[in-house]
């Protein structure tokens, strides 16, 4: 089960892109070049509704979900909706209880990157995961 899970989530090509800043990585170029301009704070598209500003277009798309109540993604377990497609990828792994983000200090595993950072500051006081610190074994 485990090497079928580092086939699937972390193929040595599939996601080269690397975020030098946070450790998150992409498909292509294109994506952490917008991803970057987020660190950098170059929000140039804005939100008419409340006036929060985002890197592209697909990303107001999505936030405008937020004003509409728009939820496309519904749990075919528990009839939960979402907003984003990301969201229900980590709602399922409760459900599933898949757990893909461990912690190399404890072995502790977590359904997202964000909440092995929680655990992170919590219980080890480490400020934020990194691909040093991302152990599937």
């Amino acid at each position: 089960m485990l090497s079928r899970h580092k086939k699937r989530r972390h193929p040595k090509d599939m996601r080269p892109n690397l975020c030098e800043l946070c450790g998150k990585s992409f498909t292509s170029a294109v994506s952490l070049r917008f991803h970057q301009k987020a660190h950098k704070g170059e929000k140039s598209v804005v939100c008419d509704v409340c006036g929060k500003s985002f890197v592209s277009r697909r990303y107001l798309s999505v936030h405008s979900r937020t004003h509409t109540g728009e939820k496309p993604y519904t749990c075919d377990h528990c009839g939960k909706s979402f907003t984003q497609f990301s969201s229900i990828v980590i709602h399922m792994r409760y459900h599933t209880g898949e757990r893909p983000y461990k912690c190399s200090i404890c072995g502790q595993g977590f359904v997202s990157r964000s909440v092995l950072n929680q655990h992170l500051k919590s219980f080890h006081a480490v400020k934020q995961w990194t691909e040093e610190k991302h152990n599937c074994d």
